[in-house]
């Protein structure tokens, strides 16, 4: 399995793919979400933070992520490999 995210602006763009063990099927996600209406930003605005007052930038980060894994198994991703493989 492989992730990456991108954050442009007030939006994280996240792609992912989950293979089977000899590459014979794959499971893909590409994935543009919105950040908490542009409350989360790369710079803080002079005083340090990395967010606007009362935001959760590690909360809307966490909930992307669930929200992408939850898609990727009703994709089918669990199914690619065994448990005895991981």
């Amino acid at each position: 399995m492989a992730a990456h995210a991108v954050v442009d602006g007030d939006e994280v763009r996240v792609r992912t793919i989950v293979y089977a063990p000899e590459g014979e099927r794959r499971i893909g996600l590409d994935v543009t979400e919105s950040l908490n209406g542009g409350y989360i930003r790369l710079n803080g605005s002079g005083n340090g933070a990395d967010a606007a007052d009362g935001a959760y930038p590690n909360h809307a980060a966490r909930e992307i992520g669930l929200s992408v894994a939850r898609r990727l198994l009703e994709q089918g991703a669990a199914e690619l490999v065994s448990r005895e493989q991981s």
